[in-house]
């Protein structure tokens, strides 16, 4: 991955110097690197718009998004998640539409806001079987799964999460979930 920055960097190109960095970060991503999103987002937020890719801004907006959660910044997380919004509503792509709604989910979830949290996670899923099918319906689980057991009512998942932990072998979340 450091290779290929470099490599990337000498070059000059933006679009794959921003492949390079977003490789890069997935790759070095780790308990050490909390926060270093904001940068990451920073450059390829620059870089987007220098090219005029509105895709690469949202990620870059992404990226930030993530690392305010990581750090606890409420207000970055509100700012990032505005921006989100802003470009989901230019591009009318669903992905980007889902991935706002995911965002929106997990703040109201924390909030403590039950009934918008149900709402968010029906109008969520349905955006996201368009364009995310298998990762809407992991998020919509997992996110009723957290409703769910803020409610008291646990028992009404438990075959869901059960088949999930068969359907998703590799997401040991749905196991933790599960034994929970």
């Amino acid at each position: 991955a450091d290779e290929a920055l470099a490599l990337a960097e000498r070059e000059g190109d933006p679009a794959t110097l921003a492949f390079a960095i977003e490789g890069h970060f997935v790759a070095a991503e780790g308990p050490r690197e909390t926060g270093t999103g904001t940068a990451v987002g920073a450059r390829l937020i620059e870089l987007g718009q220098q090219t005029g890719n509105a895709e690469l801004v949202f990620a870059g907006h992404d990226h930030r998004v993530h690392s305010y959660w990581q750090l606890g910044d409420r207000a970055g997380v509100d700012v990032e998640l505005e921006a989100l919004a802003r470009l989901a509503n230019e591009l009318r792509q669903p992905a980007q539409r889902w991935h706002v709604g995911t965002g929106q989910t997990m703040l109201a979830l924390m909030e403590g806001r039950f009934d918008a949290a149900e709402e968010l996670i029906a109008q969520t899923a349905e955006i996201g079987s368009r364009a995310q099918s298998w990762n809407a319906l992991v998020t919509q689980r997992l996110a009723l799964f957290v409703l769910r057991r803020a409610q008291g009512r646990l028992d009404e998942l438990e075959d869901a999460i059960g088949r999930s932990v068969h359907e998703y072998p590799s997401l040991l979340r749905f196991q933790c979930a599960l034994a929970h």
